[in-house]
């Protein structure tokens, strides 16, 4: 009888120790070596997947470009490339009331035209999908709005939307 209680008082003992980590609402910061740990898997991925030299270049020229136009509207330093780069119009204009950290959003834009010019796409998803819960856990409505846009943008300059 005494084992039972043990093993029973045990097993609620180890229950009520994990705690789930609350999901918080600080500010998601996103760094440049957020951007160079992502860029580094992409050139990784292309290595691995044997990419020409002129395919290897578009899948640098977009994804950046994709992140380049996100933060032109935020930095008046940088003009947008619409209307200089062939068949680029306008993206999406930004909404800043819908709590978009355009660094974030510019990331998120990245890294979903990098992942879909690219073969070995499960090779980049554990980066994505560890970065997507690192930044949902630090503020998900702040993700969400940033990611929702980032995805946004990333058709657009794919040419899917419309």
């Amino acid at each position: 009888m005494f084992k039972k209680v043990s093993a029973i008082l045990l097993i609620v003992f180890l229950f009520s120790c994990s705690e789930e980590k609350p999901i918080s609402n600080e500010p998601i910061n996103v760094t440049a070596e957020d951007l160079h740990t992502s860029i580094d898997k992409v050139v990784e991925i292309m290595i691995h997947d044997i990419f020409s030299p002129p395919v290897a270049s578009r899948i640098f020229a977009y994804p950046n470009i994709a992140a380049y136009e996100i933060i032109a509207q935020v930095n008046p330093e940088y003009n947008s490339l619409a209307g200089q780069v062939n068949e680029l119009t306008p993206i999406p204009a930004l909404d800043s009331l819908q709590n978009v950290n355009p660094n974030l959003a510019a990331l998120i834009a990245h890294m979903d035209i990098s992942k879909q010019l690219i073969f070995s796409e499960d090779k980049f998803n554990v980066l994505q999908d560890s970065l997507f819960t690192k930044w949902e856990t630090t503020n998900k409505v702040e993700f969400e709005a940033s990611k929702a846009y980032g995805e946004k943008v990333a058709k657009h300059i794919k040419g899917m939307d419309g």
